[in-house]
């Protein structure tokens, strides 16, 4: 329903099912959905709607843990997720974040390097998980500087079949 639709999206928001919807990240059966919902408010809505998402940025504990210890599918949604939540919160919140988990950023830019070289030819039930990799590693480097450097040292440029770039920065 939310899937490329700014009106339902503005719909779902004015519900104010937000707060249920990141409770439901952590119910096993719901949490899929939970992902793909959130991350489409977060995606579609618009820029006006940014003082209604930032209640998503409640969500990035649960969030980082899954993308650090899941897979497949679930893995895939909650980078997805990652991807747009966090950038709902400022560097400050983001480094409570990564201290609240006890996860250093150096871990997850790690994982994200493995994610893109396991699923350098993704199957069709992960046909996202590289574009989400991508777009979380550049929400990364875009936040803390320092990231650049992390990537860097990690053997991203090399390790994703040569399509990442560096430019300018670190």
């Amino acid at each position: 329903m939310a899937l490329e639709s700014r009106r339902n999206c503005l719909r779902i928001l004015k519900l104010r099912v937000l707060e249920r919807l990141v409770g439901a990240l952590k119910v096993p059966l719901l949490r899929v959905n939970a992902a793909r919902i959130l991350r489409n408010l977060c995606t579609y809505s618009g820029v006006d709607c940014f003082d209604q998402l930032k209640g998503v940025a409640a969500a990035a504990p649960t969030v980082l843990e899954a993308v650090m210890s899941e897979e497949n599918k679930l893995q895939e949604v909650m980078v997805g997720l990652a991807a747009e939540a966090f950038k709902f919160m400022s560097s400050q919140e983001s480094n409570i974040m990564f201290e609240r988990t006890g996860i250093e950023e150096a871990e997850l830019a790690s994982k994200i390097l493995q994610i893109l070289k396991k699923y350098e030819n993704p199957s069709v039930r992960v046909p996202r998980i590289r574009r989400f990799s991508i777009e979380l590693a550049i929400w990364m480097m875009r936040n803390n500087t320092a990231s650049v450097r992390t990537f860097k040292d990690l053997g991203l440029e090399e390790g994703v079949g040569g399509g990442f770039r560096f430019h300018g920065g670190g």
